[in-house]
């Protein structure tokens, strides 16, 4: 991102997914083949997931990188399984073993030190 030009967020995100899309449909058509789609609903919910949930993801993304940083972005993407486990308590009742603790110990600690770090350097 800090090596990107400065173009609009939108047009860097359509770029990016465009990229992807390029790069993966050959190698997804030769692993998978064709999709069966079964109806003209199938598809729309298909265009509808791949456009607009992961446009705004992805738009989200860079507007977030550009804003407060990339450090801040990574520990965004660490804390995402700790909100898994929360809401699969809370929504699922879902049980915790003792290594889901742990990992979310490990999770938080390696958070802490990234704050301490980047606070000293302040």
């Amino acid at each position: 991102m800090r090596r990107a030009p400065p173009i609009p967020p939108m047009a860097f995100t359509a770029g990016m997914l465009t990229a992807g899309t390029i790069a993966l449909t050959p190698i997804a058509l030769l692993l998978e083949g064709m999709p069966e789609i079964t109806s003209e609903r199938a598809t729309w919910a298909l265009l509808y997931a791949g456009i607009l949930p992961t446009g705004l993801a992805f738009l989200l993304r860079v507007v977030l990188i550009r804003s407060a940083g990339p450090i801040f972005m990574s520990l965004v993407a660490y804390i995402v399984p700790l909100w898994a486990i929360l809401l699969g308590v809370i929504l699922l009742n879902e049980t915790l073993s003792f290594s889901t603790y742990i990992g979310a110990g490990i999770i938080l600690s390696g958070v802490g030190l990234t704050q301490l770090r980047l606070r000293k350097k302040r």
